[in-house]
């Protein structure tokens, strides 16, 4: 199971990838000041360390304007496409997976017609109990992305 929280007062994120546990820390999380405080919470790019903070693993994004996630794993950028009314799109490791979203907040990952992994958005977290195991590492990193959205859409629409 991966579930992602957000500490609102911490303005973090802790994610659990089944007995392993990262910190999501918002862009510029070590720089001091009241101005990069400041553009801490309202940022929408957050990077993913290990549990001491010592090793970044990747960079995750929302773009709201294009109503996107960007994931940068090391090198490589991975990119949700949206397409109007019709399922997202993501390639990962050559394969097209469809992001079905819907409004009660269950999310659910297709490749070729076949789900390959559900999770459901909560208030300030986000859960996928059931996923095939190759694309772990998608499915986590997009977890982060999820519950930057839900805080963005939480913070600029008034709490939907």
């Amino acid at each position: 199971m991966i579930t992602v929280e957000a500490r609102l007062l911490k303005n973090d994120m802790i994610v659990k990838v089944d007995d392993a546990e990262y910190v999501a820390l918002p862009c510029g999380w070590n720089v001091r000041g009241t101005i990069a405080t400041i553009k801490r919470v309202f940022t929408l790019k957050y990077e993913l360390y290990d549990k001491d903070k010592k090793h970044k693993i990747s960079t995750i994004s929302y773009e709201d304007v294009h109503d996107s996630i960007v994931i940068y794993q090391g090198e490589t950028k991975i990119v949700t496409t949206g397409r109007g009314f019709k399922p997202s799109i993501v390639v990962y490791s050559g394969k097209e997976y469809e992001i079905h979203e819907k409004m009660t907040g269950l999310i659910y990952i297709t490749e070729k017609g076949e789900i390959v992994a559900t999770g459901i958005c909560g208030f300030k977290s986000v859960k996928f109990p059931s996923y095939k195991k190759e694309i772990e590492v998608l499915i986590r990193d997009l977890a982060v992305g999820y519950c930057i959205k839900i805080l963005t859409l939480k913070m600029f629409t008034g709490g939907l």
